[in-house]
């Protein structure tokens, strides 16, 4: 009975800080960045905004299938952090939408945000060597 217990409380715990985690940590930190990490909050959620969205994926499919399977109400919490999650979801890649490419890497593509370029695409590693690069000139 204890493991019952202790596997709900620790899937209860996992649901909630996955969504406080876009809530906070993502959502948040886009919106209101701290003063002078304005500009490195806005590229680094630029640059990993496809790996998040597929890790939040992840979450919302693996917490649906407990969803889907369990048999009795001891699932209500990991169900309503689930809402929250796919709300606070659709809010992240609204404002992943809004964002602008940061300089030097206009030309990635995106496998979520597919419209956000209009020029010549190339991948993302791609694109990060060459702004580290040009960056790396600049400040000798």
């Amino acid at each position: 009975m204890n493991h019952i217990l202790m596997n709900r409380a620790s899937r209860d715990y996992d649901a909630n800080i996955r969504l406080q985690c876009v809530r906070w940590a993502m959502l948040e930190q886009i919106r209101h960045p701290p003063k002078g990490f304005e500009e490195i909050i806005r590229r680094h959620f630029w640059i990993k905004r496809d790996e998040i969205c597929e890790q939040i994926e992840g979450w919302i499919n693996e917490m649906q299938k407990l969803v889907d399977t369990a048999t009795d109400q001891s699932i209500r919490i990991t169900k309503n952090s689930l809402s929250g999650l796919i709300k606070n979801f659709e809010d992240l890649k609204t404002e992943f939408s809004k964002m602008k490419a940061p300089e030097g890497l206009s030309k990635v593509i995106s496998k979520y945000f597919p419209n956000s370029n209009t020029t010549d695409d190339i991948s993302i590693e791609a694109a990060t060597t060459k702004a580290v690069d040009e960056s790396a000139k600049s400040q000798k």
